[in-house]
């Protein structure tokens, strides 16, 4: 049994040898193909080599049997060139003449042009001066609105200073000859009542009938001239009102009654009035107060502005 297990050994270890051996072959096969096949490869390119080379002769040959020929050429060129230099002296006065036909012809065209170049400035020179014309009637309107403007804006202010002048001299003067009272008190009532707004003239001459404010020390108050200076003055018991023994008509609602003691005939010293209330039955007017002086008296009404109910 044993020697059976060693001969299968062997004959394993054989077997790997043998296929070692296949293996290496067909390595070093493969090498030498592929040594070959670099051979071939440098010869292919030797033989493209020498075929660039034989190329590259064959064109610098060509170049050089094209140059003698240019040589030629140039030689035959240059021939009639000296041939032109050694020409005859009729040939330079042709030159010459031709020449100064030349410079005539470009003196004519230079000429032209300059005479072209005048005439466009001549045009521009027409065309631009009505344009300044409009520019300065443009300039001279603007300037004329701008002076209307300005004399507009100064006459405003001249007359927005005459206006106030106006008014102010317009104040200074009614407030010196008129003036705007509230009448205090209803001792004028039912013809005026107490808060009424009423309009005044200052410098009156007073008259029977006026409707006055007058002041006894310091307070104000409202009433009617009945009588001036020189005038009698009368009271009946009945309540009746006498001025120089006329009995007085006046559409009066109350009785004049004079107070227990007061004199029932006076008669009015220069320079004062005698004023009596409407509301005769209720007021403080001249038969408490006495004779007023004209001093005294500040103004007359001559128009009633608003009624306070109203």
């Amino acid at each position: 049994m044993k020697n059976k297990k060693n001969n299968e050994a062997v004959s394993s270890s054989v077997a790997k040898e043998q296929k070692k051996e296949n293996t290496t072959k067909k390595v070093s096969k493969s090498k030498k193909e592929n040594v070959t096949s670099s051979l071939a490869d440098k010869r292919t390119q030797e033989n493209t080599t020498k075929k660039v080379d034989k190329a590259r002769d064959e064109v610098i040959s060509s170049s050089i049997v094209k140059e003698p020929k240019k040589d030629n050429v140039t030689k035959k060129v240059n021939k009639p060139k000296k041939e032109n230099v050694t020409s005859s002296p009729a040939d330079k006065q042709t030159q010459k003449n031709t020449t100064k036909k030349v410079d005539k012809v470009r003196d004519e065209v230079v000429s032209s042009s300059v005479a072209k170049e005048q005439k466009k400035d001549n045009v521009t020179q027409k065309v631009s001066k009505p344009q300044k014309e409009n520019v300065t009637s443009l300039l001279s309107d603007e300037q004329k609105k701008e002076d209307a403007i300005k004399r507009a804006n100064t006459r405003l202010i001249l007359d927005t200073i005459r206006l106030f002048i106006i008014l102010a001299i317009a104040t200074i003067i009614f407030f010196v000859f008129f003036g705007i009272k509230v009448v205090d008190g209803n001792g004028m009532y039912p013809a005026l009542m107490d808060g009424d707004l009423t309009l005044t003239f200052n410098k009156a001459n007073y008259v029977k009938n006026d409707v006055v404010f007058y002041r006894v020390d310091g307070k104000e108050y409202c009433g009617r001239v009945v009588a001036k200076a020189g005038d009698s003055i009368s009271f009946s018991e009945d309540g009746k009102f006498y001025v120089n023994g006329m009995i007085q008509s006046e559409k009066i609602a109350f009785p004049t009654m004079i107070p227990e003691g007061s004199e029932k005939k006076l008669i009015v010293p220069d320079d004062s009035v005698y004023i009596l209330g409407d509301y005769r039955t209720s007021c403080v007017d001249s038969r408490t107060l006495g004779f007023i002086s004209l001093d005294d008296v500040d103004s007359k009404i001559i128009a009633l502005l608003r009624h306070k109910k109203i």
